[in-house]
């Protein structure tokens, strides 16, 4: 038995070092956006990441069971504001966000269909508000999530 669990991690150890630094490294893109939506960095319903390119993210809505696609890459952050609620002493954080074309759209969960569409977009964030700051400077970093086209001045 100790034979068998020593192989085994001889072969994880192996796996690692054949595919690289980045196989073994968790994805730092996926966790953050993780931590956004979820307020953790591994859920126990995962965000689904449809499009890196253009940062299409699906979401799981377990209120209303149903799924909600952001188009993070439309999303305009130099407009976003950080909205603060209080229930007695505990503070709840919300993003408001908008975007030039749709930015949100809910989805029936088993044929993935578009039921409504929004340009704008209220987004709870249920982790702690500073790590979800620098969780949205990650997904923003460097080029991730940024709108390819540029904004006509007039």
């Amino acid at each position: 038995m100790v034979m068998m669990r020593v192989l085994g991690g001889m072969v994880v150890l192996g796996a690692t070092l054949w595919l690289g630094p980045s196989a073994a490294a968790p994805d730092l893109f996926q966790q953050a956006v993780a931590y956004v939506f979820t307020g953790r960095v591994e859920p126990d319903e995962p965000v689904e990441i449809v499009d890196r390119k253009t940062c299409v993210v699906i979401v799981p809505d377990t209120r209303f069971n149903r799924l909600v696609r952001y188009y993070l890459g439309r999303f305009d952050m130099d407009r976003a504001r950080f909205n603060t609620r209080y229930s007695g002493a505990r503070a709840f954080y919300e993003l408001d966000v908008r975007g030039d074309d749709v930015i949100l759209e809910y989805l029936d969960p088993k044929t993935r269909a578009v039921l409504q569409s929004y340009r704008s977009a209220l987004i709870a964030l249920p982790g702690g508000i500073e790590q979800t700051r620098r969780a949205l400077d990650v997904v923003f970093a460097d080029g991730n999530c940024k709108s390819a086209e540029p904004k006509v001045p007039f």
